[in-house]
């Protein structure tokens, strides 16, 4: 399972300690509960920010090389903290999105198991979950709005069936596994570096959920807007869908 953090929540904590120093005193999460991209920097933070000891450009680069500063941004990271005093927001942005990673690596755990019994307690996969999850915090308030254990055993019983709440599906079986297509109400941005193929893909994707069964029959249809391309360009970007190319993830 790919750790899905709150980025922007981690660059705004980081840019917040990197203009206030003395926050490095308050740091509660643990590099590991961070990223990929910042674990690195938040463990040089944390060596680095001892008594009389500045975290700056040159410090961290002591710490981290030439190769890993070249992909942070630390000017963007401090341009963009609209103040210091939400440094405890952001942390716990941070770690509210790694509890949930946490709580769906569980549940991926237990959905996949073989077993509807832990061989190592005997006890219900369900009621193993339930504890484990609860030592993260954050299954309390939902468990006073529904029947948490009922609606957890029947996702258990489409898991074991082979069922399972399918969205809109693209064609391209990674990315609809990964997503279990895209469900009706959902506002997807497709966000990335200039000339990537952000709009090859987003085009692609729309095709697919005509192919998928979304088009004519069913009265659905896809609007193209170019704001930087011309509408004849789509031809070109729709080629991997008309000639049924892999999308490779």
């Amino acid at each position: 399972m790919v750790f899905q953090g709150n980025f922007e929540a981690e660059k705004l904590m980081l840019g917040c300690i990197l203009l206030d120093n003395s926050l490095v005193k308050q740091v509660v999460v643990q590099p590991e509960q961070m990223s990929i991209m910042y674990q690195g920097l938040l463990r040089a933070m944390l060596e680095i920010g001892g008594p009389g000891e500045v975290i700056n450009r040159a410090t961290l680069h002591e710490k981290l090389g030439t190769s890993h500063m070249a992909q942070l941004d630390l000017g963007e990271m401090m341009e963009g903290v609209p103040s210091v005093k939400g440094y405890k927001l952001y942390e716990k942005l941070v770690m509210n999105a790694w509890k949930r990673g946490e709580i769906r690596r569980l549940a991926e755990e237990m959905l996949m198991a073989p077993d509807e019994v832990d061989i190592r307690t005997g006890e219900d996969r369900v009621d193993v979950f339930l504890r484990e999850a609860q030592q993260f915090g954050s299954l309390e308030a939902a468990a006073e709005e529904f029947d948490l254990r009922g609606t957890l055993d029947a996702m258990y019983e489409q898991a074991v069936k082979g069922e399972r709440p399918s969205g809109l599906l693209t064609g391209y079986r990674d990315y609809d596994r990964l997503t279990n297509g895209h469900g009706k109400g959902q506002f997807i941005i497709d966000a990335a570096r200039p000339s990537v193929g952000k709009t090859a893909f987003a085009l692609n994707v729309a095709a697919g959920h005509l192919h998928m069964g979304a088009g004519a029959d069913r009265g659905a249809g896809c609007r193209y807007s170019g704001v930087n391309q011309p509408h004849s360009s789509a031809g070109w970007f729709l080629l991997p869908e008309i000639l049924r190319l892999p999308l490779l993830l």
